[in-house]
């Protein structure tokens, strides 16, 4: 079944100690400790009541647990016990495992489990870290020397990648006393309804003041939600909604301003938060402090990020422009590429909806000339994959807009240049993929795919996508989907599917599992942003194969169309 998030009425996992191979991982009796202390203070006065803890902390081997995680709906999951890193091959690089908690008959709980509950849970607090009294080289079991820090915030990035919205994991060992304190503590705080940023440093001056030799309180690393609260029912309303200026009334250096844009943008891109709202709040912050440090690259590079994930796309140009223009040279290289990127979508849009020969027209392409002239800049100066797909990707946008002005030989010349930007961005890829596995290929292959389908759409001769290119493609998009998965990669494990349909011109009778597929990945990810890239894709290739295209064909051509451009709003 589809992935739901977790409603206020779900169950809580608590997991201690799990068993493992006692001749590789030393016993951890704080681990169990700690989770018995979580279970009963989320289960006893004040709390949610047992019917709703389901505790797992009698020495259970693998089948418990995985029947556990997946049999009811959780909000939280709490996990203390031995952790294990990802594991590679030594000679070929070739992942073995992707680590986590280590279970018996090695196996792992780890962030694929997860993704595969019933429910994305709220919160997952991850502790496998602790000292059970042993010195540290007994933790996180490991044949050589590894980051700490690095697994958790892996961990924790993972996490919140599949909708997770807090994540707490150990950075290093932690002593038994102060770790089953902050657990104790801030599952109070949590219960008593405090923000998530508030339960943790309470937690943590709870920690310290239990041992003040023990840097225990330090070493848990918070991620996600900061104002995350616990809802103890559906309807229960937490607070009042302050008001811009209350929420910012904090914020005294360029450091918080730029911590707080940054924090909208990703409320905006992840958490489906109201675009009016994130605007008026933008807003807020630009007429409060934009004299004070908008001269400064870095404040003014996260007011364009800002802006652009709340869906402002002119107000978001000029804040890139004046990131770069800054004197202090403290705007990064990516502002260039995205002032770019958003230059191009600018131009097509407005193109989309001028007349030809019209004013507007003319605004559009000289917005996609200054997108190119930026972006071959950068992409000469430092060339990246990235950066040449972003060419290629404004080439294919004026590719589009001269096929609307009628110019059959610009459109050519266009289309070449958009394939030519793609399969250095291709070469690129596979250069990489020699020394890793993470290439990406994907991305620049599926667009020159695309540009392949356009060109030979009149082409009777044209045999197709060779079975090795498709192959390749497909490669690149289930790693990525297995190792390091993001919107990307399941956009494109459906679009190779859309092309494959039209090169076969059998669109219409796989249009239904299509559309399917792509209503579930909107269901997930709704960011406006990332849907009007898909349904930008979609224009370049759906419009002229509606064109060729009769009957029932081109009828599912115009109906995903439609169904793209609505979720790109």
């Amino acid at each position: 079944p589809q992935v739901q998030d977790a409603q206020a009425d779900d169950a809580v996992l608590v997991i201690g100690e799990p068993q493992v191979d006692k001749t590789i991982y030393a016993a951890l009796p704080g681990a169990k400790a700690e989770a018995a202390a979580v279970a009963l203070a989320l289960s006893g006065p004040g709390g949610l009541g047992s019917d709703r803890v389901n505790a797992l902390i009698d020495d259970n081997d693998a089948t418990p647990i995985i029947n556990a995680l997946f049999e009811r709906r959780y909000r939280i999951v709490h996990v203390a016990g031995h952790g294990e890193p990802i594991s590679r091959d030594e000679k070929t690089g070739a992942v073995i495992h992707l680590g986590g908690v280590v279970l018996s008959d090695g196996t792992f709980l780890g962030p694929n489990e997860i993704r595969s509950m019933r429910t994305v849970p709220e919160l997952v607090f991850v502790n496998c870290c602790h000292l059970g009294k042993l010195d540290s080289s007994q933790t996180l079991k490991s044949p050589k020397p590894f980051n700490r820090a690095e697994f958790a915030s892996g961990v924790a990035d993972s996490l919140i990648s599949i909708g997770v919205r807090c994540v707490i994991a150990a950075g290093w060992a932690v002593d038994d006393g102060p770790a089953k304190v902050f657990a104790e503590t801030f599952y109070r705080e949590v219960l008593n309804r405090r923000p998530f940023i508030d339960a943790v440093a309470t937690a943590r001056e709870a920690a310290w003041n239990e041992d003040k030799a023990s840097n225990t309180w330090a070493a848990y690393q918070a991620y996600g939600d900061p104002n995350w609260v616990y809802r103890r029912g559906a309807t229960e309303v937490l607070t009042v909604p302050l008001s811009p200026r209350e929420e910012f009334d904090g914020i005294a250096s360029p450091l918080g301003l730029t911590l707080a844009l940054e924090e909208q943008a990703v409320k905006s891109k992840w958490m489906k938060a109201d675009n009016a709202t994130q605007l008026e709040k933008v807003r807020h912050l630009e007429a409060r402090f934009a004299a004070l440090w908008g001269g400064m690259g870095a404040v003014a590079e996260a007011f364009a990020l800002a802006y652009a994930e709340a869906g402002e796309r002119g107000a978001a140009i000029g804040w890139y422009e004046r990131a770069l223009q800054s004197n202090d040279s403290s705007a990064s290289m990516k502002a260039q590429e995205q002032l770019g990127n958003l230059l191009a979508r600018r131009g097509w849009a407005r193109a989309s909806k001028a007349k030809v020969g019209s004013p507007a027209m003319a605004e559009a392409r000289d917005d996609i000339d200054a997108a190119l002239r930026g972006l071959q800049a950068i992409a000469g100066l430092q060339p990246t994959l990235e950066r040449h797909s972003l060419c290629g990707s404004a080439w294919k946008r004026l590719a589009m807009l001269e096929r609307k002005a009628g110019d059959s030989a610009a459109e050519h010349a266009a289309l070449q240049m958009a394939t030519e930007a793609y399969t250095r961005a291709e070469a690129r890829a596979e250069a990489w993929a020699q020394t890793t596995e993470d290439a990406n290929l994907f991305y620049p292959a599926l667009n020159r795919m695309a540009l392949e389908l356009v060109v030979n759409l009149g082409n009777k001769n044209w045999k197709g996508f060779t079975a090795d290119s498709s192959a390749a493609v497909r490669r690149s998009l289930l790693h990525k989907s297995q190792f390091d998965p993001d919107f990307w990669c399941y956009a494109g494990l459906v679009e190779i599917d859309v092309y494959e349909a039209v090169a076969a011109r059998q669109l219409a009778a796989r249009l239904n599992t299509l559309a399917g597929r792509y209503a579930e990945l909107h269901g997930r990810v709704s960011a406006s942003t990332m849907w009007g890239s898909v349904a930008d894709q979609a224009d370049f290739l759906m419009v002229p194969y509606a064109a060729a295209a009769r009957g029932a064909e081109k009828d599912a051509a115009e109906s995903l169309l439609k169904t793209l451009r609505g979720y790109a709003g």
